[in-house]
């Protein structure tokens, strides 16, 4: 099934956010046209491109709803063939890696404080010394898994020459 093509509405030549936006939106458009899709996704992405078609509103509105269709596209082509944009998986990971590497630097805080009252508990979990140590032991494995992730999904021929800019789920 052909893929519809997004109109633009708005004024891009005025708001260069939005026709980054749409420049973004159509990138990605164009590269999933060369992918053999199932009917349902087909369906599934038109319709996405659909209601931006005939989306009204604001053009702040209007950006925010691309990118959430562009999104949505994203994870629905992870989810049922697993072709993800490049970089995907380093930014999936590197946000994982933080959070578990803000959790490690919580937990040596909290062994290694003097704990008297809840004050002294609080400070010695957010201490910045013990984050500042657990923040590179949780991102530094995250990023070379996610690293070798990517490279892994462009050599199986999975990955989109788009650039994914965010970590999604």
């Amino acid at each position: 099934m052909e893929l519809i093509n997004v109109e633009r509405i708005g004024d891009t030549a005025q708001d260069k956010k939005l026709a980054k936006a749409y420049a973004r939106f159509e990138q990605l458009i164009s590269e999933i046209q060369h992918k053999d899709l199932p009917q349902e996704l087909a369906e599934k992405i038109n319709r996405e491109t659909r209601e931006l078609n005939t989306f009204e509103g604001s053009s702040k509105e209007l950006r925010k709803h691309i990118e959430k269709a562009k999104d949505r596209i994203v994870v629905l082509l992870k989810n049922t063939l697993g072709i993800v944009p490049s970089g995907y998986y380093k930014a999936y990971w590197m946000s994982m890696g933080v959070f578990v590497g803000f959790m490690i630097g919580a937990l040596i805080g909290f062994l290694t404080g003097d704990i008297t009252d809840m004050d002294s508990l609080i400070d010695s979990i957010t201490d910045l010394d013990s984050v500042g140590i657990g923040l590179p032991l949780g991102v530094l494995p995250a990023y070379i898994y996610g690293h070798f992730a990517d490279k892994k999904a462009y050599k199986e021929g999975r990955e989109l020459n788009v650039e994914s800019g965010r970590a999604l789920p």
